[in-house]
C-alpha cells in the first residue's frame, strides 16, 4: 500500500501531537511507542526500566532524526542497553549515545546493519549512579534503517559499582576494605581511567585483586597503586591470561595507615574495553615497612626483637629498604632474614652499617637461604647509637615483590670460661666464667671427653676416678629476658692418671722346684684393669696378661732356681686398653727364697 505525501504529513503531525503510549496489536504485546517530537532532552520520552519501547528514525522535514529517551535508575547499577532492528540491512545504521544524570556521555556506539540482534548492547558493561539517564538514537535519511522500526530497552542490575567521572584522584570512588566494586574501562574517548580510594586504618600489607572475563587475548589493564603521599607503590601491566586475579597473590605491598588510591586504566583498542571487571582491596595489619625508606635518613625504626615485614618492590628497576635500630649500649646483634622457599638464584643482599654509616657486615643471599638458618652465624658486634640495615634486590631477581621478614635480636655477650684448680682425682675444679652481659643468668655443664657428665651442673666439680687421664671442659650458657642465649666452652684440662696399687707375694721354694707368684693390681679408675704383668728374677723374664675378667689378680709361674738363698723379684704392671688412659704403669719388688 502506498500513502500520498499529504497523508504521510498528516500522520506525522498526529505523531507529533501524541505522547508515548501503550499499544496493543496481534503483532505486539503491550509496549510503549515513541512520541514525536522527542528530539531533545527536554521532550525525551519516559522509558521505565525493563520496558520495551518501539520507535523509528524518520522525519519528512529533516535529513536526520533524533530520538531521546529518559529512564530513572533507583540505585547505583550496571546498565544493560538493548536495541534491536530489522536484520539484513547493509552498511551504517544507528548512532546510539548514553548520557548520565549530569549530561556526561557514558557511551557512544555506531551500529552497523550486522548489529541488528542487539548483542552489542548486552556485551557493554556500563555503570551509572542512581538518578536519570538518557539514550539518544539517531540516524540519517541516507541510512538503510531510515523509517525502519527499532525496539529499545534498558535494564539495571543494582550493586556497588563505579561512578563516572572518576578519572582523577580528586573524584575517586570510595572503596571500603574487603569490598568488591564492579566497573569497566569504557567511555567516549580512546582511553578510560578509573580511580578508587581506600582508607587503611593501620600500617598493613595490602592485596589488590582485579578479575575480568577470561579468554581475552593480549594486553588488558594497567593497574597502579598509590600510597597516601601519592607515590606509586606498585604498577602492573595485565594480560588477558591474568583474568583470574592470581597475579596479585605474589605481590607483597606494604603501606602506612591512611588513604591509598587505585588506578585502573585501559585503551579502547584492548580486548577488555567495555568489559566488566571486579576490584577489591584487602589489608592485613602488622609491623611493616613504610616507603619511601630508600636511604638512611628515612629508615624505618626497627626495635630489637621485633619482626618487620617488607618487600623489595617498586616502579623502578631496584628497591632499597633501610631500617634503623637504636642501641643504648654496645651489644651483639643477630641479623635474621627469611623469605619464600623455592626461589632460584640470587636473592637479597643484606648489609649492616654502624652509627657512622660504615659497613660492618654484609651477606649476599640466594634462594637456598630462605629459611634463615644462616642467621645463627650472622652475629654482628655493634656499638651504641644507630645500627642501620639495608635490604636490597633488583627486579630481575626471583624475590622481586615477595614478602620478606627482617628481625634483629640482641645476643647475650659471652666470654670464654677457664677452669681453675688441680686436675687430679679428688680435687675440686672451679669454672671462672669471665665477663658476660650484665644481668645474664649463667648455667654450667661439665664434660668428660666431650660428653656431658650427668649431674655435673654446678660451678664447681670434684674430679672423679672415672675422669682420670681424660680431658674435662666446662660449658657456660647465659640467658637474659629479651636476648638470644649464648654459650661458651673452656679449653680442655686433662686429669692426671692414677697410680695403681700393685702387690706381689713372697715365695719360698725348694731348690729346683717350681714356684708360683700371686700378683694383685688395683686402681680406683676401674675394678677390671687390663694390661701385662712382667716378672724378672734370676736373670729371667716372665710375662702374664691381665684380662678384665681376672679383676686384677693373676698367678705367675716362676722359672726354676737351683741356687739357694734369697733372690730379688721385680714385678711391673703395664696397663692396656682403657686402663692405659686412666692408670700409669707401676713397678714393685718382692723376694723368693730358695732352700
Amino acid at each position: 500500500m502506498r500513502l500520498h505525501h499529504r497523508t504521510i504529513a498528516l500522520l506525522g503531525a498526529l505523531a507529533l501531537a501524541l505522547p508515548a503510549v501503550l499499544v496493543a496489536s496481534p503483532a505486539h504485546a503491550a509496549e510503549l511507542v515513541e512520541s514525536e517530537p522527542n528530539d531533545n532532552t527536554s521532550v525525551a520520552d519516559a522509558l521505565p526500566l525493563a520496558t520495551t519501547i518501539r520507535g523509528s528514525s524518520w522525519s519528512d522535514r529533516w535529513t536526520y532524526d533524533r530520538d531521546y529517551f529518559e529512564t530513572t535508575i533507583p540505585k547505583d547499577s550496571r546498565l544493560t542497553l538493548q536495541m534491536v532492528f530489522p536484520s539484513g540491512l547493509v552498511g551504517g545504521a544507528y548512532e546510539v549515545t548514553l548520557y548520565d544524570g549530569s549530561g556526561g556521555r557514558r557511551g557512544s556506539w555506531e551500529l552497523e546493519g550486522t548489529d541488528s540482534a542487539g548483542a552489542w548492547g548486552r556485551a557493554q558493561a556500563i555503570f551509572v549512579p542512581a538518578g536519570k539517564v538518557r539514550v539518544l538514537v539517531e540516524a540519517q535519511s541516507t541510512d538503510a534503517v531510515w523509517g525502519k522500526e527499532y525496539t529499545l530497552r534498558l535494564d539495571a542490575t543494582p550493586g556497588f559499582v563505579e561512578t563516572e567521572g572518576n578519572d582523577n584522584s580528586s573524584v575517586a570512588d570510595a572503596l571500603p576494605l574487603a569490598t568488591v566494586i564492579r566497573g569497566s574501562t569504557y567511555g567516549t574517548q580512546w582511553y578510560d581511567r578509573d580511580y578508587y580510594v581506600t582508607n587503611i586504618p593501620k600500617d598493613s600489607r595490602v592485596t589488590p585483586t582485579l578479575t575480568f572475563p577470561s579468554g581475552l587475548v593480549g594486553g588488558a589493564y594497567d593497574v597502579t597503586l598509590y600510597d597516601s603521599s601519592g607515590r606509586a607503590r606498585g604498577s602492573w601491566a595485565l594480560e588477558g591470561s591474568d583474568s583470574a586475579g592470581a597475579w596479585r597473590s605474589a605481590q607483597a605491598i606494604f603501606v602506612p595507615a591512611g588513604p591509598v588510591t587505585m588506578l585502573v586504566e585501559a585503551q579502547n583498542t584492548d580486548a577488555v574495553w567495555g568489559k566488566e571487571y571486579a576490584l577489591r582491596l584487602d589489608a592485613t595489619p602488622g609491623f611493616v615497612e613504610t616507603e619511601s625508606n630508600d636511604n638512611s635518613s628515612v629508615a624505618d625504626v626497627l626495635p630489637l626483637g621485633t619482626t618487620v615485614l617488607g618487600s623489595v618492590y617498586g616502579t623502578s628497576w631496584y628497591d632499597r629498604d633501610y631500617t634503623v635500630t637504636r642501641l643504648a649500649s654496645a651489644t651483639r646483634v643477630r641479623v635474621g632474614l627469611t623469605f619464600p622457599t623455592g626461589l632460584a638464584g640470587a636473592a637479597y643482599t643484606v648489609s649492616v652499617y654502624d652509627d657512622s654509616q660504615r659497613l660492618v657486615w654484609s651477606k649476599a643471599l640466594t634462594g637456598a637461604d630462605a629459611s634463615g638458618a644462616w642467621a645463627s652465624r650472622a652475629i654482628v658486634p655493634a656499638t651504641s647509637g644507630n645500627l642501620y640495615v639495608l635490604v636490597e634486590a633488583k627486579d630481575s631477581d626471583a624475590v622481586w615483590g615477595k614478602e620478606y621478614r627482617l628481625r634483629l635480636d640482641p645476643v647475650v655477650t659471652a666470654a670464654r670460661p677457664r677452669v681453675s684448680g688441680a686436675a687430679k682425682v679428688g680435687k675440686r675444679l672451679t669454672a671462672v666464667p669471665g665477663t658476660w652481659t650484665s644481668g645474664a643468668r649463667l648455667t654450667y655443664q661439665w664434660f668428660r671427653s666431650g660428653k656431658a657428665i650427668t649431674g655435673a651442673t654446678a660451678r664447681t666439680y670434684v674430679v672423679r676416678p672415672s675422669d682420670a687421664g681424660r680431658p674435662l671442659t666446662v660449658r657456660v650458657a647465659g640467658s637474659r629476658s629479651g636476648y638470644l642465649p649464648a654459650s661458651s666452652t673452656s679449653a680442655k684440662v686433662t686429669v692426671a692418671r692414677l697410680t695403681p696399687k700393685v702387690t706381689a707375694s713372697k715365695v719360698t721354694v725348694k731348690s729346683g722346684a717350681t714356684a708360683r707368684l700371686s700378683v694383685s693390681v688395683a686402681t680406683s679408675a676401674t675394678s677390671r684393669p687390663t694390661g701385662t704383668v712382667t716378672v724378672k728374677v734370676a736373670g729371667k723374664t716372665v710375662r702374664v696378661t691381665v684380662s678384665a675378667k681376672a679383676k686384677g689378680k693373676v698367678r705367675v709361674t716362676l722359672p726354676k732356681i737351683s741356687k739357694r738363698g734369697t733372690h730379688k723379684v721385680t714385678v711391673t704392671f703395664s696397663p692396656s686398653g682403657s686402663t692405659k688412659v686412666s692408670t700409669t704403669a707401676r713397678t714393685v719388688t718382692t723376694t723368693v727364697r730358695v732352700r
